[in-house]
């Protein structure tokens, strides 16, 4: 299928916006998945370019969940929550780890906090061998290096789960903060591989949206590269409806604006049409006012007098447009028309 823009080029998918897309939702080029942000990305939900996996925020990832760039695994992240560079393994915090769970950089091994440590548990610089279970402060598990972690291989603060190395969150291998779920590298997000923040769903770059695949903000559906946008494959914004890449249209496949309905590509279309006009002919209105200059001044008014008019009928016609060539009309009549009679306004009061 394609349905894209027309700035768009061979997108297999709905919803891009970009060149060569193999998916939907993806804003970028070369993209392979759906809801990626950037170029050369085989997954889902990636922000960045050259990434393999789902919900990663950097480039060059080979995982999930990853917050930096050139990182080979899930949850790794930098040291309070920036890039994380290089590092292999699972909830690492830092640059250049391999293993789980390791705070600082160049660490070998599970849970170390410091750097260029080689072993497990271990807490310093350079250190070599076996030390506690845990490193860090307040942890409760396995080879935990961050503070109040309860679980595996945490590398963060007041996680619990497996392998996360961001804030306060509760699943696996998440580097965001305050999230709930698996992989995600955005904060406050509910589900899977939000790479966008505030998100409610699985494998969402966007931010603020309820649903999933969703590359851009505040939409409430799937698969929308657009923003506000209730329901799926949305490329345009303000739409409801399925696969519309203008804006503020109710139905599917519109690619023009304001439409209400299926596959138009103009404006205002599909919409009920109401119009009428009314003529009032011209009629005579006229009295005579008669007297003599004395002084002191005295006149009189005559009668006036008001002649017969009529206000012709006015035509009403409603028709729905529901598709091109097809209208439907409703009601077409006319109202009136109304007489007015003559009349005579009597003034035989004379004045001084």
């Amino acid at each position: 299928m394609f349905r894209d823009g027309t700035s768009t080029l061979f997108n297999v998918g709905l919803a891009n916006h970009g060149i060569v897309n193999f998916g939907s939702a993806n804003i970028g080029n070369d993209n392979f998945g759906n809801g990626n942000i950037g170029s050369f990305n085989l997954g889902n939900a990636n922000i960045g370019d050259h990434s393999v996996g789902n919900g990663n925020l950097g480039s060059a990832n080979v995982g999930s969940g990853n917050l930096g760039s050139g990182n080979i695994g899930f949850g790794n992240v930098g040291s309070s929550l920036t890039a994380g560079l290089n590092n292999l393994g699972m909830g690492n915090t830092g640059n250049h780890n391999f293993g789980w769970g390791n705070t600082g950089d160049g660490n070998i091994g599970f849970g170390n906090t410091g750097n260029g440590n080689i072993g497990f548990g271990l807490t310093g610089d350079k250190q070599r061998g076996f030390g506690t279970l845990n490193s860090g402060t307040g942890n409760i598990g396995l080879f935990n290096s961050g503070t109040n972690n309860i679980g595996i291989g945490n590398s963060g603060t007041g996680n619990w789960g497996i392998g996360n190395s961001g804030d306060y969150n509760t699943g696996i291998g998440n580097t965001g903060s305050t999230t709930t779920g698996w992989f995600n590298s955005g904060a406050a997000n509910t589900g899977i591989a939000n790479a966008g923040n505030y998100n409610s769903g699985l494998y969402n770059a966007g931010e603020t949206n309820t649903g999933s695949f969703n590359s851009a903000d505040h939409n409430s559906g799937g698969f929308n590269s657009g923003m506000y946008n209730t329901g799926y494959f949305n490329g345009g914004d303000y739409n409801t409806g399925i696969g519309n890449i203008g804006d503020v249209n109710t139905g599917a496949f519109n690619s023009g604006n304001y439409n209400n309905g299926f596959l138009w590509r103009g404006d205002y279309q599909g919409l009920v049409r109401l119009s009428y006009h009314v003529t009032i002919p011209e009629f005579p209105y006229q009295g005579d006012v008669h007297g003599l200059v004395e002084l002191p001044i005295q006149g009189t008014i005559n009668e006036i007098t008001q002649d017969a008019f009529t206000i012709s009928k006015i035509r009403i016609k409603v028709v729905l447009h529901q598709w091109p060539g097809i209208n439907i009309t409703v009601y077409h009549g006319d109202l009136g028309p109304w007489t007015i009679p003559a009349n005579v306004l009597s003034a035989p009061n004379k004045y001084r």
